[in-house]
């Protein structure tokens, strides 16, 4: 299934880090959506009328789930199907928003910000993530290893 990013996902070298991987990913489009901020300074999208949210569509495979959905904080955000629009057409994809849409600052995002903090506190950020990274992607070579 692919996902649709439209933060940090976006820099080649912060998805390669949060990942610990190169997963295949394009330009894609997502209608009827805007960026919104979180209370806490993240990002997430929200339903918009005609608006549209520039992103990436990337395929991921199960680790890459996993770990999107760890880096994401579920259930702080969850994934949802949407519909996004690629150079190859239609396609579902999943999509983080904010589990709390109420707390979310009705104010515009730059849609080729990256996120809300800086490089720095991103990078700091992706740094104490990759220990849960390497952590679930050893747990699923272990599972694969006893099948």
């Amino acid at each position: 299934m692919t996902l649709f990013g439209y933060g940090t996902f976006r820099r080649e070298s912060w998805r390669r880090a949060i990942f610990g991987a190169d997963y295949a990913a394009e330009p894609a489009t997502l209608s009827g959506w805007g960026r919104a901020s979180t209370l806490s300074g993240y990002l997430s999208v929200v339903p918009a009328g005609g608006a549209c949210v520039h992103g990436i569509a990337i395929a991921l495979d199960e680790a890459g789930w996993k770990i999107a959905d760890a880096w994401e904080d579920v259930p702080l955000y969850r994934r949802i199907g949407v519909e996004i629009a690629t150079a190859g057409g239609v396609q579902s994809a999943g999509v983080y928003v904010y589990a709390h849409a109420g707390t979310l600052r009705p104010v515009p995002i730059d849609d080729d910000a990256l996120a809300l903090l800086d490089d720095a506190a991103v990078e700091a950020a992706i740094a104490r993530f990759v220990p849960r990274m390497r952590a679930i992607r050893a747990a699923l070579d272990g599972d694969a290893m006893r099948r």
